[in-house]
């Protein structure tokens, strides 16, 4: 045998196709009602609205049970992602059921809102209904949302905006019968998963190539960056903080605005802090 030392070569493992961040944080209220999922190649979140009674059923709100068990059914991942969200909008109707809530009244229902992608290989698959939202962030800078976005709370934060101004106390408590009024339309002029079979009309699937993909942003709206006056929500904005300063950042950026304004009077917002879930995947081509 050769006295000459020898070396191994190291082993290489195949890089990775894509990186993955995620972010889920508590806001101001009693629970998180915002959920998380991250498996393998399946990534989602979900987001309970905010109860309008107040009921509690084994210590937790309606909003917490419906973005619950909408990521149990999802964690199954043993269907197309729209087969899924069946099953997660009838998962929410047997709790409730269980629970002796009030299907009548229709401010009482468990509803919460989802965004879930599934990556397969050159491909990935997602399902979109509510306010939790997918973005894609392409090489050139240029981003697009596969699922519109329908600005439910628009019309509240503009109403809010306007009594602020006016110097109006106890902003929230002279709104709530707009709120109330906003909430009925679930699945009437917008989407969640709250048990009725309604929503299929406003359920987005499809699916997206990931050639040229650099980064894909599945988001509750906890992440969206505070505005004056309402409006639009300024996707850009955010996507260029996403770019300038990761996703570190961009939540450092919101919880410092949420911060200067914990009346929620410059920002109009239902409270100072929201609930954040977020997945941040940036792909390696």
């Amino acid at each position: 045998m050769s006295d000459q030392a020898q070396t191994a070569a190291p082993c290489l493992k195949p890089q990775s196709p894509f990186d993955v961040q995620s972010l889920l944080e508590q806001g101001s209220g009693t629970f998180n009602e915002d959920a998380l999922l991250i498996q393998e190649t399946l990534f989602g979140v979900f987001d309970g609205a905010s109860s309008l009674k107040g009921d509690l059923y084994r210590g937790k709100s309606g909003a917490w049970w419906a973005a619950h068990l909408a990521r149990g059914a999802f964690a199954a991942n043993d269907a197309s992602l729209s087969a899924l969200a069946e099953k997660a909008n009838r998962a929410i109707a047997k709790g409730m059921v269980l629970a002796a809530v009030d299907v009548t009244e229709r401010l009482q229902l468990w509803s919460t809102s989802a965004a879930v992608v599934r990556i397969n290989g050159e491909m990935l698959d997602y399902v979109q209904i509510g306010d939790a939202l997918i973005l894609a962030i392409y090489d050139d800078g240029i981003f697009d949302m596969p699922a519109p976005f329908h600005n439910h709370d628009r019309s509240t934060f503009d109403l809010w905006g306007t009594l602020a101004q006016q110097g109006c106390d106890n902003i929230r408590t002279h709104l709530v019968p707009h709120i109330e009024q906003v909430r009925r339309q679930m699945n009437r002029q917008f989407g969640v998963l709250n048990g009725e079979e309604e929503m299929r009309g406003f359920l987005h699937s499809g699916s997206l190539p990931t050639a040229g993909l650099q980064h894909l942003l599945i988001f509750t709206d906890g992440l969206h960056l505070p505005k004056e006056l309402s409006g639009n929500v300024d996707f850009a904005r955010m996507v260029d903080c996403y770019l300038q300063h990761g996703l570190t950042g961009l939540h450092q950026a919101i919880r410092h605005l949420e911060k200067s304004d914990p009346d929620c009077c410059r920002f109009p917002r239902f409270k100072q802090h929201d609930d954040i879930a977020t997945i941040a995947i940036e792909f390696n081509h």
